[in-house]
């Protein structure tokens, strides 16, 4: 009986580990998508910026 326990208490933890685990990755996951939706945001916005510094110089260098 007490073997049983021990037994039906080890199945438990694994599936509660399981579950744990699959949250975990899950969250992990959507939090890393996040990320990389945000660098890429972050790579367009510093393209557009590196060309308009490039138009500002070439416009400053016919002034000169």
């Amino acid at each position: 009986d007490m073997e049983s326990n021990i037994v039906n208490s080890i199945n438990e933890l694994t599936y509660i580990t399981e579950d744990s685990f699959s949250s975990l990755n899950h969250t992990v996951g959507e939090q890393l998508s996040d990320i990389n939706s945000s660098l890429n945001f972050n790579n367009l916005l510093t393209g557009i910026q590196t060309y308009q510094m490039y138009k500002i110089n070439q416009n400053t260098k016919r002034i000169g």
